[in-house]
């Protein structure tokens, strides 16, 4: 699960920055038209992040399950 939050964190930072640098771009070419010149697109990088993140969630949640089926299991076991 931990691994799924830095990559968030990944994500987020990446977004947050792309929009900084964009800013930043504006403030120093000082043209309106920028944005008809510029195509900002996040593409792959972005849907390979989410990709990611979503089966680090769910790698984590399985291995939570498979923890307690092994908890209970013993449990039951130390009954007997």
């Amino acid at each position: 699960m931990d691994s799924s939050m830095v990559t968030l964190a990944g994500i987020s930072i990446y977004i947050a920055y792309s929009a900084a640098a964009f800013r930043e771009a504006l403030c120093l070419l000082e043209e309106k038209a920028l944005l008809d010149q510029v195509d900002i697109r996040f593409g792959w990088s972005l849907a390979l992040g989410w990709i990611s993140f979503i089966t680090e969630l769910l790698t984590g949640v399985t291995f939570l399950a498979a923890a307690r089926e092994l908890s209970l299991r013993r449990r039951q076991d130390q009954d007997i």
